[in-house]
């Protein structure tokens, strides 16, 4: 087992050089801990490469919708040949934890996540326009033009669920 200060140099050198990127750790959380690395390229399926592809596809979504849940660049992982083709060369591993992070099933629930997100925004909008033009077709104290020109826009609530 490797020493904190071990630990800590392994991740201060992945850190101090954009350039250099520490194959040995976890490639997404880049820790040491008790739990096991898995390696696809250990394994004893034809298709090794699967497991690469599955997390470079699913570590592009997540980067593409900003909400990765890991500090990492993913163009690190990337040396030009595709993510999934460098993770093999390099025979890249993970914490089953950590890939459990970006799932599929993950990723699904983000993917209807910020649908509703967006669904929720575009009818907030079409609320509050819905009631200013309510308002303004019922006022018959100022003219149409007149009242337009009083009203402030209504704050809208984006608060998130």
């Amino acid at each position: 087992m490797a020493s904190n200060s071990q630990n800590e140099h392994d991740r201060m050198e992945t850190s101090a050089s954009h350039q250099y990127f520490n194959w040995k750790l976890c490639i997404l959380c880049h820790e040491h801990n008790k739990q096991p690395l898995q390696c696809p390229a250990n394994s004893l399926r034809k298709d090794t490469g699967a497991g690469y592809s599955y997390v470079s596809e699913n570590l592009k979504h997540f980067n593409n919708f900003n909400c990765l849940p890991f500090n990492i660049d993913i163009q690190l992982l990337d040396d030009g040949t595709g993510i999934g083709n460098t993770m093999l060369k390099n025979r890249a591993s993970w914490h089953k934890y950590c890939r459990d992070k970006i799932s599929n099933e993950k990723l699904e629930r983000l993917r209807k996540r910020k649908i509703e997100d967006s669904t929720e925004f575009i009818s907030a909008k079409y609320r509050r326009a819905s009631l200013l033009k309510s308002t303004v077709s019922n006022c018959s104290v100022m003219g149409q033009q007149d009242l337009m020109a009083s009203i402030e826009p209504l704050p809208l609530n984006l608060t998130s669920k």
